[in-house]
């Protein structure tokens, strides 16, 4: 029998020099979002596949397409009135930045001027911006407050 050499580093580990992984803050900011309304309205992250169109804008160091990127959408639900709603997706780069947006319809016209549905965040700075200015949208507000006047009414009933 032959030993099987072994040719990868022996310090491969979740750990790198990249900053924290924006889905890692998109789970912290659907994860509060919970809390802050008693689980009546919580925010959830799921893995979902981009569409080609969207994931094909990411071009690489040596201007290449890159075919693949994470995709995660950002729900805003009722689990008790079995209600969701996506408010965005992002496509995110094997390196955590770029970031791609592609939002909701009525927060591409409420908060960015140009109407154009995809935006990029190209640091974790610019990917805070952004989800601040989503999370603190009108359309955003709306929709979390009629939830909860809606879980309201259910519950009196």
């Amino acid at each position: 029998m032959s030993n099987v050499m072994d040719l990868w580093p022996t310090d491969i580990d979740a750990s790198n020099e990249f900053d924290v992984p924006p889905v890692a803050l998109l789970r912290e900011q659907a994860e509060l979002l919970g809390k802050r309304t008693d689980n009546k309205v919580v925010g959830k992250v799921m893995s979902v596949q981009v569409k080609h169109t969207f994931s094909h804008r990411f071009v690489g160091d040596y201007g290449q397409k890159l075919e693949q990127a994470l995709g995660y959408s950002f729900l805003i639900t009722a689990p008790e009135l079995n209600y969701q709603y996506a408010l965005f997706v992002i496509a995110v780069s094997i390196d955590s930045y770029p970031v791609r947006f592609e939002l909701d319809y009525g927060l591409t016209k409420e908060a960015w001027a140009n109407g154009n549905p995809t935006i990029e965040a190209a640091s974790e700075d610019e990917f805070i911006d952004i989800l601040k200015n989503i999370f603190n949208a009108q359309k955003t507000r709306r929709i979390i407050s009629s939830l909860l006047a809606q879980f309201d009414e259910e519950s009196k009933s």
